[in-house]
């Protein structure tokens, strides 16, 4: 079967949708609450609506040889899988998703039993879903399906371009709780660069002691942003759909870190009193 351009951004679409359900059905069913587990904002998971691409352009032809549209299905989505574990691993420094601790896995990209999930998914789809899908978009006219597609680019576009860039802080955001970690032991065990003023003032001076006092208030205070909820919203949702980009616990960590850091800043208010 023969499709257009606008035919095949449609279908990318759809099954990217699709995904995204299937994704939320999934985490439902193992957490008893409703995860966003898409990577982008929006619902939809474009690694299925590509995977499904990749599928129907190569094994739709072939799909009346159940065992190579099967084989070939698993080939094509195990591929898929490893190649974005591997450039999101890249691009952020830690995993998105992990299956060291499943039987018969690639370095914790791929495992046998998820490409066989994709393998029996993806030829379900193509065999019985597949024809009502394009059959129902082939019903609308060309200037409906070109306007919805545009809109769902402009969309997509400007929703990857605010995933990245949040992504990206997430590795930033963890050496700056492990700062704020590291300043404040330091401060609590009176090592370094403390604060305890009776040190401070036979050894540097008052005026030395409340420059050091500014500086580390400073340092604080930028972590503090940093870290604040308000600008971490789309880092915690990465968070809670993919739990491996966690792994350092970082929220925990934060959460602990709040309390000492808001203790800090009391004692300090009440030394200058």
């Amino acid at each position: 079967m023969e499709y257009t351009l606008i035919e095949y951004l449609c279908l990318f679409f759809v099954y990217g949708f699709l995904g995204w359900c299937a994704e939320v059905i999934f985490a439902a069913v193992n957490q008893g609450r409703f995860v966003n587990r898409g990577f982008l904002f929006g619902p939809i998971c474009p690694i299925y609506g590509l995977g499904m691409l990749a599928v129907i352009a190569a094994l739709e032809p072939l799909k009346d040889n159940i065992p190579v549209l099967y084989f070939g299905s698993v080939a094509i989505t195990t591929r898929l899988e490893l190649l974005v574990g591997i450039l999101a691993e890249k691009l952020f420094h830690q995993r998105l998703w992990d299956y060291t601790d499943e039987h018969f896995n690639f370095k914790g990209y791929i495992c046998l039993k998820f490409s066989l999930m994709w393998g029996v998914g993806a030829m379900m789809i193509v065999c019985i879903i597949h024809p009502f899908i394009i059959r129902g978009i082939r019903l609308m006219p060309d200037w409906l399906m070109w306007t919805l597609a545009g809109a769902f680019s402009a969309m997509i576009i400007a929703d990857c371009v605010l995933t990245l860039l949040e992504a990206a802080k997430i590795p930033r955001r963890i050496k700056a709780l492990q700062e704020m970690e590291r300043l404040m032991t330091e401060i609590s065990a009176g090592i370094g660069g403390n604060l305890t003023d009776g040190a401070l003032k036979m050894r540097d001076g008052q005026e030395k002691m409340e420059k050091r006092r500014a500086e580390t208030r400073a340092k604080f205070e930028n972590y503090r942003k940093m870290l604040d909820d308000r600008t971490n919203l789309a880092s915690k949702r990465l968070m809670n759909a993919f739990p491996h980009l966690d792994r350092s616990g970082y929220r925990q960590r934060m959460e602990n870190v709040k309390k000492r850091y808001d203790e800090f800043m009391e004692n300090l208010r009440r030394d200058r009193k």
